[in-house]
């Protein structure tokens, strides 16, 4: 698409998104943000089950090498989701879920994210010092031995050019995300924490004779790195992508990553 024509189909997407949005107050549109953001995120990530037995941390391995991570849920889609994986046979199998080294109770995934969505057994957790947690055949969490041989489920995320995202985004009746708050920049964050994977993710920021966002408003609010100024001049840089603490860069969109939609 050339740059002419992406301006103008970003003008006409905002210009429909203003319409819808009008009436909303700036705390709705936060609200709304993080709620499509969670449903939107299930479209692009997927369970794969994995009936190879091994260690938890041989099984993290694996993942990391050939998909994404161990498998974090994070709603109760995404169990059934995960679930289904397996096929019928709903087999015993590992997930990222290990406890937090930091405290005696706590638990976190694989990628560094807190737990949001829980989904133990009765009495599950115990306190049997088992450290990290399975998928029992009835979708229950219970904890296990690290060094147990089990199946497992890995998580994989499907990486897209910057126009990709964007046109699988906009197919879903979404978008990439205009972030033009803080507070909006920290709930997108919050929404990419549980992948561990460390590249970015695109958002709907791109350079067309100056930066912009895909719903038309210009760059106000910025999250650019402490004293970075490649995104002045940004060569083939001329999208945007949103790491997990730092804010956004400006990064080739002929790269592939992964990507919300809002």
């Amino acid at each position: 698409m050339t740059p002419f024509r992406l301006k103008q189909s970003l003008q006409q997407k905002a210009r429909s998104h203003s319409r819808i949005s009008a009436g909303a107050s700036e705390m709705e549109r936060s609200i709304i943000l993080l709620l499509l953001c969670a449903a939107a995120a299930g479209q692009i990530r997927q369970h794969v089950f994995i009936p190879t037995p091994m260690t938890w941390s041989d099984a993290r391995a694996h993942c990391r090498q050939h998909y994404t991570d161990l498998s974090f849920v994070v709603s109760q889609s995404d169990q059934e989701q995960l679930i289904e994986a397996a096929g019928d046979s709903c087999p015993k199998g590992r997930i990222g879920l290990h406890r937090h080294p930091g405290t005696a109770t706590g638990w976190m995934w694989s990628g560094g994210a807190d737990v949001t969505y829980q989904n133990w057994a009765y009495g599950q957790p115990d306190h049997s010092g088992k450290h990290v947690a399975l998928v029992k055949y009835n979708g229950r969490w219970e904890t296990g031995a690290e060094n147990d041989t089990l199946p497992f489920y890995c998580t994989v995320t499907r990486r897209m050019l910057w126009e990709e995202a964007l046109d699988f985004c906009r197919s879903q009746e979404s978008d990439l995300p205009s972030l033009l708050s803080e507070a909006e920049l920290r709930q997108s964050q919050a929404m990419i924490q549980p992948v561990s994977a460390a590249e970015p993710v695109w958002i709907g920021l791109r350079y067309l004779n100056g930066w912009m966002w895909v719903n038309g408003r210009p760059l106000v609010y910025n999250a650019w790195p402490p004293g970075d100024r490649e995104h002045a001049c940004p060569g083939p840089k001329r999208c945007g992508a949103l790491n997990k603490t730092e804010g956004w860069r400006n990064w080739d969109c002929k790269d592939r990553l992964n990507f919300i939609c809002i």
